[in-house]
């Protein structure tokens, strides 16, 4: 996924729409690639549908149905009926088309500053991070130390090879931690501490509310963790608009 959304930025970059395309066979072997052309003057130049073609021609009919594209947007109706007509498997897809398109796009979107893009953006927020473990969990007092770092099971963040500056510096920091689950929405940790005794790192904010439902609890860490840099990113075609920058002001502040 990380490749598709890097590929749609060199599309845009290069005066394309933004969308890149990967195809993978059902073992992971990456078998095609390619990024929106149609700057050219050819709109029938759509990843998606050159990703078709390649399978068509390079591929038996049973590993294209074994396969997976992976793209940046959802297909357009062309690109969606090549893919039947060749008879692909699976497409999973960053963005929808009602996201990309609605009705009048998506304007702004808050994104950690690890995700990378070529869109403008502007620092919103900096977030700490606190260990936080289930309210019931008896194997670790009021104060986390280093060792219970060690002996406790962990659940990490890992969004397709991006981690965050936290799990990193554990990884770093705590070589020996017992990874018991990864997760790549943060949203999830919560429900998968319950009744357990593992451990995990979430955003303080975050914590804090969940905290209060009587969901987790919060533990200092032992060790110091980079704050967590929120970013405003938002479409080019707002950077002038009124109320676009209206509403980035509106929202740098309230924090």
């Amino acid at each position: 996924m990380r490749r598709c959304v890097d590929m749609a930025a060199e599309a845009l970059a290069d005066g394309d729409e933004p969308f890149g395309s990967v195809l993978v066979a059902a073992d992971g072997t990456v078998l095609a690639e390619d990024r929106n052309r149609v700057a050219g003057g050819d709109q029938t130049r759509h990843p998606e549908f050159e990703l078709a073609r390649w399978a068509a021609a390079n591929m038996t009919p049973e590993r294209r149905a074994a396969a997976t594209v992976f793209t940046s947007g959802e297909h357009c109706p062309m690109c969606a009926a090549a893919h039947g007509w060749v008879g692909l498997g699976r497409i999973v897809y960053v963005t929808s088309s009602a996201q990309l398109l609605g009705d009048t796009g998506v304007d702004l979107v808050l994104l950690p500053e690890t995700i990378r893009t070529e869109l403008p953006r502007e620092r919103l927020y900096d977030e700490e991070w606190v260990c936080v473990v289930d309210v019931d969990n008896n194997e670790v007092g009021d104060t986390l130390r280093i060792p219970d770092l060690v002996r406790l099971p962990h659940i990490v963040f890992d969004m397709d090879g991006v981690s965050v500056s936290a799990e990193l510096t554990l990884q770093a920091l705590v070589p020996d931690r017992r990874i018991q689950a990864t997760v790549s929405d943060f949203l999830t940790i919560p429900f998968l501490l319950r009744g357990t005794t593992m451990i995990s790192v979430l955003q303080g904010r975050v914590a804090r509310l969940l905290s209060a439902h009587g969901m987790l609890r919060i533990l200092q860490c032992p060790v110091d963790l980079p704050r967590l840099g929120i970013d405003m990113v938002w479409n080019p075609r707002g950077t002038n608009d009124p109320a676009c920058t209206w509403l980035r002001g509106q929202l740098l502040d309230l924090m």
